[in-house]
């Protein structure tokens, strides 16, 4: 079965490293669109790491710097590709803006049933060190919930008719969906409550 590697990117080092460790036939950069293409450190590391690699296909998922829910999407989709393709899919996260780093590890835990594994490479040693795949799955009912409020619709009585659930059920679940991080006081989303959604 074909390996994708999926990877940030900022000096190449690690990346190098994982290809080395990992053998990948195809490398996803995760990156963003730099303002000068020819001063970029990161475009000129995949440029190294072709002309290095020529057997090896690449190719660059630019993505946004700091909207960590865009990342994670734009990683699920990422992996999402290369499953549906029968490709095995690692993640390797030492590179690279560390909101993009997470964002790719956070579409690691959301799809941890599509992947290998999520790799961090030691700087000293170049050891991979994998990554704990954490759990973000919330129930039917909170994640319907989430997906209420996002469309605009904070009234307890509206979530209550479209979730058919007692009033006492809902309240507890809005409780510790603002206790856990994905919505505010206020019922607005948070970002791990776009997060969440995915």
């Amino acid at each position: 079965m074909p390996l994708t590697l999926i990877s940030t990117i900022y000096e190449g080092n690690a990346t190098n490293a994982a290809i080395i460790k990992f053998s990948p036939d195809k490398v996803v950069i995760i990156t963003s669109k730099p303002k000068d293409e020819k001063k970029s450190t990161s475009r000129k590391s995949i440029k190294d790491l072709k002309s290095r690699y020529k057997t090896i296909q690449f190719k660059i998922f630019d993505t946004s710097i700091y909207e960590i829910p865009k990342i994670v999407n734009d990683a699920c989709k990422a992996i999402d590709k290369e499953h549906k393709s029968e490709n095995e899919v690692i993640l390797h996260i030492s590179e690279g803006r560390k909101t993009q780093s997470l964002g790719v590890l956070f579409a690691g835990f959301i799809k941890k049933d599509k992947i290998k594994g999520v790799y961090y490479f030691i700087e000293e040693t170049n050891k991979a060190l994998p990554m704990p795949l954490l759990d973000f799955k919330l129930s039917p009912t909170k994640t319907l919930i989430l997906k209420e409020i996002a469309s605009g619709n904070k009234k307890v009585a509206n979530i209550i008719g479209k979730t058919k659930k007692s009033k006492a059920m809902i309240y507890a679940h809005l409780n510790e969906l603002k206790k856990e991080g994905y919505i505010t006081e206020n019922m607005e989303i948070t970002d791990a409550g776009k997060i969440a959604r995915l």
